[in-house]
């Protein structure tokens, strides 16, 4: 409670009040990328229980990358690569019979193989990770889990524009 009234001004909690559902965009400098909005207690509840929230964390870095695919184009969904997450191999099944009911053909991969990420993330406009996330605070990274101990982090996604460039967006 008392973060959300350190951080979001008094008109904006109050306007919070006014809705029972809905979406909140948050826009927040570098320095916020831990704080976790979807926690903050207004009006009685957390937000999380209201509103869909999501967050764009802008930073200063100004280096523009490279797409060489159109938004749309190729559709690749990365499901349960550590093989531990049925939950994650669900989601990313009901995301690929959801794009394929829209006349999309997603090209769906369970791999845990780095190297085999790359190729298919090649050609894809739009990534879809389903899986487990982590961060190792001894090692101080972060990334997809694909196998016991193996991440798919920072350095091997700033592969992509290496490689063959981003992706237009990296859904996780």
């Amino acid at each position: 409670k008392n973060c959300a009234e350190s951080i979001l001004p008094s008109a904006i909690r109050q306007e919070l009040t006014k809705f029972e559902s809905g979406d909140i965009l948050f826009m927040v400098p570098a320095e916020w990328a831990e704080i976790p909005f979807e926690i903050f207690h207004t009006a009685g509840e957390f937000l999380c229980k209201r509103f869909a929230i999501g967050t764009i964390i802008c930073t200063d870095n100004k280096h523009e990358v490279a797409t060489k695919s159109k938004p749309g184009a190729s559709f690749l969904i990365i499901a349960d690569p550590s093989g531990n997450a049925p939950e994650a191999h669900a989601e990313g099944i009901a995301i690929q019979n959801i794009a394929k009911a829209n006349h999309k053909n997603p090209h769906f991969i369970s791999s845990n193989d780095k190297e085999k990420i790359f190729a298919a993330v090649e050609s894809a406009a739009i990534v879809h990770f389903a899986g487990h996330s982590v961060y190792s605070k001894e090692k101080n990274i972060s990334g997809w889990q694909l196998s016991n101990g193996v991440l798919f982090d920072l350095v091997d996604m700033k592969q992509f524009g290496e490689k063959a460039g981003v992706p237009w967006l990296i859904f996780s």
